[in-house]
């Protein structure tokens, strides 16, 4: 079974999006925890007047963030295989079958996380000449009005899921094990297994408060421990990004400037590695730093420290 968690904070018309997603397109066995960071939009009464199937509720009293909600649902779960799922995202036919799919596939051969297609510069539109992040950011920034009218202008008034199968014939590939690091996949929509929690020690990174990448320090620390990340072609998952941080005028920035320090101190003679090692094979470092978008934060965060790279 796999346990699908989902943290909530004043983002209703998202939240109603991602659930009923949900229930249109999951087709295995699975449980939904549901955390609310004390919402006030109507979210939890939302939440109370609905009845889903084998979902479960945690309204808290106040907004314990992201990540300790993550852990709080954690707790509660019994899947073998954890799905972490932001409430600004919509699932398409089968998304879940083939993220297991792929995770028990590949598993003799180390992997323990998978993601899904999901918006980047290297995705085509399929009705457009531009990537599928540059239309999205371009119809984002011209239109008003829902979520949902947002999302069908993104994809030209066509069906959801006519988009998503048009999306994925368009985008064929395979099932890519990325480099870890410095590569992750977004914690907006992740399947992981249980057991590499045991493995790694943790589920969020002791040093995260509040918010922060748990995304990157799940993917790069399973690597350490032997362990690859899968990113498939075989579904798509649309993340409108950063609903409850626009609708809660979240400020997040000193709570990434901490977490990048940590990770940064952490796994900087790693990332030093890397770099040398692509450079060793032709690469320039500006297209290192435009393919591996940590590459780059970490680059941006060497020059705010003004530390070379042998005292980082």
């Amino acid at each position: 079974m796999v346990s699908i968690i989902i943290t909530s904070w004043n983002a209703l018309a998202y939240l109603e999006l991602c659930l009923n997603s949900l229930a249109q397109y999951t087709t295995v066995p699975h449980e939904i925890i549901i955390v609310d960071n004390n919402s006030v939009d109507g979210s939890r009464e939302f939440l109370q007047s609905i009845r889903l199937q084998n979902t479960r509720v945690i309204y808290n009293s106040i907004n314990v963030g992201h990540i300790e909600a993550n852990k709080q649902a954690l707790n509660l779960s019994s899947g073998d295989v954890i799905c972490l799922l932001n409430e600004d995202t919509v699932v398409s036919d089968k998304w879940l079958e083939h993220l297991c799919d792929v995770l028990h596939e590949y598993w003799l051969e180390g992997v323990r996380i998978v993601g899904p297609l999901q918006l980047s510069t290297s995705l085509r539109h399929p009705y457009q000449q531009s990537n599928c992040r540059a239309y999205w950011d371009q119809t984002k920034a011209s239109f008003a009005g829902t979520p949902y009218d947002l999302l069908s202008a993104f994809c030209n008034g066509f069906s959801y899921g006519t988009f998503v199968n048009d999306l994925l014939i368009v985008n064929k590939g395979g099932d890519t094990i990325i480099d870890s690091p410095p590569d992750f996949v977004s914690g907006s929509c992740m399947v992981l297994s249980r057991s590499i929690i045991a493995d790694i020690g943790f589920f969020m990174h002791p040093s995260l408060r509040i918010y922060g990448p748990d995304d990157v320090h799940l993917c790069w620390s399973a690597a350490k421990h032997g362990h690859s990340t899968i990113r498939t072609h075989r579904t798509y998952v649309h993340h409108f990004k950063h609903a409850a941080i626009e609708a809660n005028q979240f400020d997040r920035t000193p709570y990434l400037q901490e977490a990048n320090n940590v990770i940064f101190h952490e796994w900087a003679s790693t990332l030093d590695k890397f770099i040398d090692r692509k450079q060793a094979d032709g690469d320039s470092l500006e297209s290192i730093t435009n393919r591996y978008y940590m590459i780059k934060k970490y680059m941006d965060w060497r020059v705010e420290k003004t530390l070379p790279r042998e005292l980082c």
